[in-house]
């Protein structure tokens, strides 16, 4: 039975986490829930490029940012676990989870070594850099792939 309390505490975790992140972003009045269920701009129908370009960014900043929130959530849960003394079982289980999502070694164990790995892979990017590689990846939302499947940074997917 503790055993199963100790693997339901990472999801309890995770979604706390999540809901604070989501009341925090209506609190500051983001204007939009989930832009991701929104469809996506017709930017070919665009003829000034940068009305287009312009509106192209409009559309991917609310996102970069709400991504970005999301990460800086995570780095604030290591950085807090860096400063403990000792880890609890609920932050080994976090540590875990952060382990697979980003593809650290299978053979790592969740300790201060695996918090400095992961400091060093979860940060934000700045959103500079994202719009530029979306912009190049996906002909600034007109490819096929950004149209019929959101996909705006060139990844393959075989699914």
């Amino acid at each position: 039975m503790d055993q199963l309390k100790e693997y339901l505490v990472i999801p309890i975790i995770l979604v706390t986490v999540i809901v604070i992140g989501l009341i925090h972003e209506y609190r500051q009045g983001s204007g939009r829930d989930s832009q991701t269920e929104e469809s996506i701009p017709d930017f070919k129908a665009y003829i000034d490029v940068k009305k287009k370009k312009h509106a192209f960014f409009e559309y991917m900043l609310p996102l970069i940012r709400q991504s970005n929130k999301r990460v800086m959530v995570e780095r604030e849960i290591l950085l807090s676990m860096s400063s403990a003394k000792k880890l609890s079982q609920s932050d080994q289980l976090i540590l875990t989870s952060y382990i697979h999502k980003y593809k650290l070694p299978k053979n790592t164990t969740p300790d201060f070594e695996a918090i400095d790995a992961l400091l060093n892979r979860i940060d934000r990017v700045p959103a500079s850099l994202i719009l530029a590689q979306s912009a190049n990846e996906s002909a600034w939302g007109t490819s096929r792939f950004a149209k019929k499947g959101k996909n705006f940074f060139g990844i393959w997917c075989f699914t």
